[in-house]
């Protein structure tokens, strides 16, 4: 079976070669190896036979009809011939021999039967092992330009076949042959055979594809009804980026456009850069579709798109709102010019936020030649766009300072969005914008718009500190908003703020809602980190931590709401007595003190260098406070240590940190994993800050102890460092 088969004894003596070719397929690897070296002395004349052996199928094909016959049979049957099969090839012993005490019991038929069987299937591992080690010798032998249509051929028949070894193995040897295999394989894209044509495209993946020639074949095959093979050849057309440049129109007028939007809008992506002609093509397109993918992909490519702005300018006014919101995104990406203001304007009258936002960052990157015909406006008969050329308007900062008398009426305006966002614009303008400051106070009081606080506290109104400081106090929360935070920081370099006086501010107002750690813990409240904030401010002599401790003594007591879990509810009272004796002691003690608001404020813009003193003593103080107290309780208290660790390495990244945490870790044999890993989390973000060759030194003791934690963390430290 096969060729080559062994001439019998009555046959003259074989020639070397032959028989080489023939063993190609032994089972015996050092046979093999011997054949292979004899046929690789005879050179590149030998291809043709390779080729031959490589296209035989005979063995394959009957192999493959007995299989089909025996897969027919019931499943005990068919079950019964493939064990007896595979154990009468098997290289195991006793499992041959068993086998063979099996065989003998069959009757003569069934016996003649399985043995012609084991004899095929022999046959053809035999075929199959001859045939992968041809294709592997081509490699080896190289391959003359003459003969590359048939190698090539064989091989796509081998990869196409139904013998999976061998089509592996010729899959392989295609992808090595890189864009010499192209051009033969993308005519087989025209095949309608769905599998067959998955496996083309699996070994086109594996190619740097460098020929344009290949790129009709692939926009002909975007015609495909399989949705999977459409995406793969839009990926092969992204990998060939410039060269697939042809392939647009093709992409455009895909059948089944919409279903491939993702990776059509990836794949323009890549080719299209430098083409930016072919793409006009799309944003005039009928479907709706093309045109909004085309603009999405202008929108990445950016300023050098410029050409299809006047397009894009027209496109503003599609009836499909998803074409304009990609329209106005590519706008702005882009970078409009002049001819595009009236355009961009006639969007102000669009309520959809994704169509305005971007329409007013174009018009804001043009300058302050559109600023005249956003005051004009603001007095539009349509509060939509009288609302978004205010929202427009505060993009410009304080170069709007021209629009100030138009947002001043505006706001008296009477729809809200108009005045929230006049008010927004007045802020944007900064402290030039101050004479308004007592309306927008107005504002606060009695409607209670927050964008009025925002605005005051971007034109540095010292009043708003006020309202800030006595809302946090006058109402104590666990989590006070990081807003009023942001919000009183904008005031540090305008004022006696500094970042440590406002967070302790912060701290002083609030209580602690803490947990236990076990199932259905309501958790228990604590002012214990609200008491050292305050003792801090108590530290701070100045005229802004008087004013403080003067809203600290008028600090309400509130009422918790508490639950465990299981349907357990009640109130807890906190009371603040304690916290507003401190603070009306320390008053007393600097002499009673009014408040002042104007005392928020610093003449010279800054902290005073004797106020900064104190509050790097009053810091170092803390550190001293937190240090002691996680020395203390890693000796005393082992529950409370993580809350002075945790404090520490929030604020106070040292090496004297670092060496407090490879001593308490240092004493134990064993830990709980979440207390290791807290104590990793810790040893990472103090190394990353005094640095990987110092965090090195001091954990060293850890390097025995505990080796893999070491390892983890230095790697983590340095990864952060890079990063």
């Amino acid at each position: 079976m096969g060729l080559f088969r062994k001439p019998s004894a009555s046959q003259q003596k074989e020639d070397p070669i032959i028989t080489a070719l023939r063993n190609l397929g032994s089972a015996n690897d050092k046979l093999r190896d011997t054949s292979i070296k004899t046929v690789l002395g005879v050179g590149q004349t030998i291809i043709p036979t390779l080729i031959d052996i490589i296209n035989s199928t005979q063995v394959d094909n009957e192999w493959q009809e007995t299989q089909n016959y025996i897969d027919q049979l019931d499943y005990s049957l068919r079950s019964g011939i493939n064990d007896l099969l595979y154990d009468l090839n098997s290289s195991n012993t006793e499992r041959l021999k068993n086998a063979e005490k099996r065989l003998k019991k069959l009757p003569p038929d069934g016996r003649m039967m399985i043995e012609s069987l084991a004899e095929l299937k022999k046959a053809r591992e035999m075929s199959t092992t001859q045939r992968i080690t041809a294709i592997n010798l081509l490699s080896s032998i190289g391959i003359p330009y003459a003969n590359i249509p048939q190698v090539i051929q064989s091989l796509i028949n081998a990869f196409t076949g139904k013998n999976y070894d061998v089509s592996n193995s010729a899959k392989d040897t295609l992808i090595k042959m890189g864009n010499t295999s192209v051009p033969y394989l993308i005519q087989l894209l025209k095949i309608q055979d769905t599998a067959l044509k998955t496996k083309i495209i699996a070994v086109l993946e594996s190619i740097d594809i460098k020929s344009k020639e290949a790129v009709p074949y692939l926009a002909a095959a975007l015609s495909d009804n399989s949705r999977d093979i459409r995406n793969k050849i839009l990926t092969l057309l992204g990998k060939m980026g410039e060269l697939a440049a042809e392939s647009i129109p093709s992409i455009f007028n895909m059948q089944h456009f919409d279903e491939n939007l993702a990776q059509v809008e990836s794949t323009l992506g890549k080719i299209s850069k430098n083409n930016i002609n072919l793409l006009l093509n799309g944003l005039t397109h009928a479907n709706s579709s093309v045109r909004t993918v085309t603009a999405e992909v202008l929108e990445t490519i950016g300023r050098t798109a410029a050409p299809a702005l006047p397009v894009l300018y027209r496109l503003l006014s599609d009836n499909d709102p998803k074409v304009k919101i990609a329209c106005v995104k590519a706008i702005s990406s882009i970078g409009a010019d002049l001819d595009g203001v009236l355009y961009l304007l006639g969007t102000l009258s669009e309520n959809d936020s994704n169509i305005y936002k971007y329409a007013s960052a174009a018009l804001a990157a043009l300058g302050k030649t559109v600023i005249p015909p956003l005051i004009e406006r603001l007095a539009y008969d349509s509060p939509i766009v009288r609302r978004n050329a205010a929202f427009t308007l505060e993009k410009f900062g304080e170069n709007a300072l021209e629009a100030m008398p138009a947002l001043e009426k505006a706001l008296n305006d009477n729809d809200n969005g108009v005045v929230s966002n006049a008010i927004l614009a007045i802020g944007s303008i900064g402290s030039a914008a101050r004479p308004i400051a007592p309306k927008l106070l107005n504002i606060w009081k009695q409607r209670g718009n927050v964008n009025a606080l925002t605005a005051l506290c971007k034109m540095h109104e010292p009043t708003v500190i006020d309202i800030l400081l006595r809302n946090m106090f006058y109402a104590p929360h666990a989590d006070t908003s990081s807003d009023i935070r942001g919000k009183l920081k904008e005031f540090i370099g305008y004022s006696l703020l500094s970042e440590e006086i406002i967070d302790w501010a912060i701290k002083a107002s609030t209580y602690d809602h803490k947990y236990h750690g076990y199932s259905h813990d309501p958790g228990y409240i604590t002012l214990e980190p609200s008491n050292d904030a305050i003792r801090s401010l108590c530290n701070i002599k100045s005229n802004v931590t008087s004013n403080i401790l003067h809203i600290v003594a008028q600090k309400k007591d509130v009422s918790v709401h508490m639950s465990n879990g299981c349907g357990g509810e009640w109130s807890e009272s906190v009371n603040f007595q304690e916290q507003r004796n401190i603070a009306l002691s320390e008053l007393q003690a600097r002499g009673n003190p009014p408040y002042k608001m104007e005392w928020y404020i610093s003449q010279q813009g800054n902290l005073s260098r004797q106020i900064q003193d104190e509050l790097n003593n009053e810091n170092e103080r803390r550190y001293r406070r937190l240090l002691q107290g996680a020395m203390n309780s890693v000796r005393e208290s082992e529950g409370e240590k993580w809350k002075f660790f945790d404090e520490l390495v929030k604020d106070f990244k040292t090496p004297e940190v670092m060496r407090l945490l490879v001593s308490d870790l240092s004493k134990y044999k064993m830990i709980p994993m979440g207390d290791l890993n807290h104590f990793e989390w810790l040893l990472v973000q103090v190394g990353e800050s005094i640095g990987s060759a110092e965090a090195k030194t001091i954990m060293y003791p850890l390097q025995g102890l505990w080796p893999q934690l070491y390892s983890s963390v230095i790697k983590m430290i340095q990864e952060r460092i890079r990063a």
